[in-house]
């Protein structure tokens, strides 16, 4: 993948294809600031051509963060107008997909002999990373792959963030059994998450597990949300549950560990016992 501009000797099927304009430039500017698409994304035309284009998943760097795009099976372009057109589309730091219109030639079927003005692409939204150009010439019925210029910027992934630190305070068991995360919000993207926990006040020995759960954050979990241990005190075993697992954050938020007895070995938790964190609390490191 890479931001193409046609060469004029190359005869793309339209002349104006060829015509590099400030929309690249900026595209290619935030490109090498960091912002553009790190897999996936590429615009292409339907099967039976139409009015619409599909757009493959994939991912993007934007306003500081890594955002996952989902695929788009149809994504409307505008009827042609009555000169010729170069509309982009693009993806937002939200995952969301768009088209922008761009502003029309002068003449139908502009040419680099046309005396009227060429069509222009409109700039890139705000927050946004270009995919792709359309060209609607007014003649256009259905999009097609000559209609179609790929615009990605090519990045890599960002460079590993890491956060740490400790846990809410201990909680005891009554209605809920749920630790938060002491920090500013998981940004979106994909950390490797580990946490270590502890019970107290119960029989020492006492088998016990925890659960890595969504708290104010929209995740998903790649790898063991679950982590098993012993209440402190035993010679076998150093006293922590701990979690290592792949969470990745779609909505920025916290996470939270649940303290639970789904596996027949353990005993439940009670009111009264407390949910631990040790001085280590936690570590999440962003991978992608």
């Amino acid at each position: 993948m890479a931001l193409v501009t046609p060469n004029a000797e190359s005869l793309p099927a339209f002349p104006a294809q060829a015509v590099l304009d400030a929309t690249d430039v900026a595209a290619l500017s935030s490109a090498i600031d960091g912002s553009g698409v790190i897999s996936g994304c590429q615009v292409s035309a339907q099967s039976t051509p139409n009015m619409t284009v599909q757009v493959a998943a994939g991912s993007v760097y934007v306003n500081g963060a890594t955002v996952s795009v989902a695929a788009v099976a149809s994504l409307a372009i505008a009827a042609a107008s009555a000169g010729d057109r170069r509309d982009i589309v693009t993806v937002n730091s939200s995952g969301a997909v768009s088209v922008t219109t761009g502003t029309a030639s002068t003449v139908a079927g502009w040419t680099a002999t046309s005396t009227g003005a060429p069509p222009v692409k409109p700039a890139i939204p705000a927050g946004s990373v270009l995919l792709g150009e359309v060209y609607v010439a007014a003649s256009t019925t259905s999009i097609g792959a000559s209609n179609l210029t790929d615009k990605t910027t090519t990045v890599s992934a960002p460079p590993l963030t890491a956060i740490g630190g400790t846990i809410s305070a201990n909680v005891t068991i009554n209605t809920t059994s749920t630790l938060v995360f002491n920090t500013a919000s998981l940004a979106v993207g994909t950390w490797l998450v580990t946490v270590n926990t502890n019970v107290v006040g119960v029989t020492t020995g006492q088998p016990y597990q925890i659960e890595l759960v969504a708290g104010t954050a929209t995740c998903t979990f790649a790898g063991p949300q679950y982590g098993g241990g012993y209440a402190h005190g035993t010679t076998s075993d150093p006293g922590n549950a701990v979690i290592t697992c792949l969470v990745t954050v779609t909505a920025a938020g916290t996470l939270a560990v649940n303290a639970i007895a789904s596996a027949s070995t353990c005993t439940a938790l009670a009111t009264g016992d407390v949910l631990a964190v040790p001085a280590t609390g936690y570590t999440a490191v962003m991978v992608g």
